[in-house]
């Protein structure tokens, strides 16, 4: 009983201290405030090198999911997932008895 009082008594002061600390990091006053510069040209290179393509394939994912057409289609003749209306959903296909067996003797052996 007196360890579940004294659990809950660190778990209470602990969220206190953790919130001042939190407070006094971001609105306590600024002693010694330093300028941070912007990107410089190389860094918004690479930058936007990593940005326009998460752009382009958010907007036309036809390219990465021809890409992955053929190991749907194996999924799909394997059982593994199913076709359900026009999108793709997974099973839950769980292997039989024998199918674990025979796993754990090749994986033993």
């Amino acid at each position: 009983k007196w360890i579940t009082v004294f659990a809950a008594t660190g778990l209470v002061f602990s969220a206190i201290y953790s919130l001042r600390i939190m407070q006094k990091i971001f609105f306590g006053k600024k002693e010694n405030p330093v300028h941070l510069s912007d990107f410089k040209w190389k860094e918004t290179l690479v930058m936007t090198l990593l940005v326009l393509p998460l752009i382009f394939f958010g907007l036309h994912p036809k390219p990465v999911m021809r890409s992955a057409e053929p190991v749907i289609n194996e999924w799909e003749q394997k059982g593994v997932i199913h076709e359900q209306g026009s999108s793709t959903v997974t099973s839950n296909v769980t292997p039989d008895k024998s199918d674990q067996t025979n796993n754990y003797k090749k994986n033993n052996n």
